[in-house]
């Protein structure tokens, strides 16, 4: 019985390490990160399109990675990597009540984003309960079938022995 047990924490291990690889690469950026000084320097030189302003962030696109004196190498790496032919950014927003009017200056389309991250983290949380009862019923159904006709992990320390009455 302890083999099995061991083999049922394996799996719950298992399912831990899935879980956790499942959430790493989904909900990874999509997008180079830059500093918010880079991003003005960016709007400056007329190299940003399609900006996004959330409430925490700043991001777009660029419409060129010929930006060497504004990003660094390792930045521009990471750009081509992520992006392909396009290339997408992501600054963390500090307080500039001047931004919405450098972008308009410049003739840069932007919009605003609302961040609403508190349902995402709901849902994330109600999926891994779901995930973890629904593997947890599949182990033990799993170990009940495999102990016989004792009724399984929930029958440990019942006593088999049988009632005879004399009649």
């Amino acid at each position: 019985m302890e083999k099995r047990l061991r083999f049922s924490i394996w799996y719950f291990l298992g399912a831990l390490a899935l879980l956790f690889l499942v959430q790493t690469f989904l909900v990874r950026e999509e997008a180079g990160q830059i500093t918010y000084a880079q991003f003005k320097q960016l709007v400056g030189a007329g190299k940003v399109t399609d900006v996004i302003v959330g409430t925490d962030y700043v991001s777009g696109k660029l419409t060129t990675l010929d930006v060497e004196g504004i990003l660094s190498p390792e930045q521009i790496k990471r750009l081509k990597d992520i992006g392909g032919t396009t290339y997408y950014f992501r600054a963390v927003k500090v307080d500039d009540p001047k931004l919405v009017d450098e972008l308009e200056a410049h003739k840069i389309s932007f919009s605003g984003r609302l961040s609403n991250t508190w349902i995402a983290n709901l849902v994330s949380w109600i999926m891994s309960l779901v995930f973890f009862l629904v593997l947890w019923g599949f182990l033990f159904r799993r170990i009940g079938t495999g102990a016989g006709a004792g009724g399984g992990l929930m029958a440990i320390g019942r006593s088999k022995a049988k009632v005879y009455v004399e009649s």
